[in-house]
């Protein structure tokens, strides 16, 4: 299993699995032949198909892109479908919604502890006895 991950369905254990026990990685990819994972069989064993290892044989650092990103250990490569869908492999970039989140998500904290006169370098929220508190 890969370490770091944008998405759960990179995962060994978690699936979507349409009505008819065929099953696929992500629900947008339910019904498109080309993304069909494996199926179900009668004694409930998965079958799996070459999109399958496919799929979980990514590997963003051999992506010279997604290697050279500073987003990488957040992002893990991104999603599988953006980096399908806009380049017809898996095995591309999946940029989806990090790029930016981060900055804003950063600034947020800053406009916080600025406001509220704290020092980040002893602030801690966890209210479990740490000290910082």
């Amino acid at each position: 299993m890969r370490k770091t991950m944008y998405c759960g369905l990179y995962s060994n254990n978690q699936f979507t699995v349409a009505p008819n026990c065929d099953v696929y990685k992500c629900w947008e990819h339910v019904g498109q032949e080309e993304h069909l994972m494996g199926k179900i069989d009668e004694n409930g064993n998965l079958r799996v198909t070459y999109a399958y290892y496919d799929w979980m044989s990514v590997d963003p650092l051999k992506n010279a892109e997604c290697s050279e990103c500073v987003y990488l250990p957040v992002c893990g490569g991104g999603c599988g479908v953006v980096s399908y869908n806009e380049t017809g492999t898996y095995h591309a970039k999946g940029c989806f919604k990090v790029k930016g989140t981060i900055e804003k998500q950063v600034l947020k904290y800053v406009e916080e502890i600025t406001k509220a006169n704290i020092d980040p370098l002893n602030y801690c929220d966890c209210k479990g006895g740490c000290g910082k508190e």
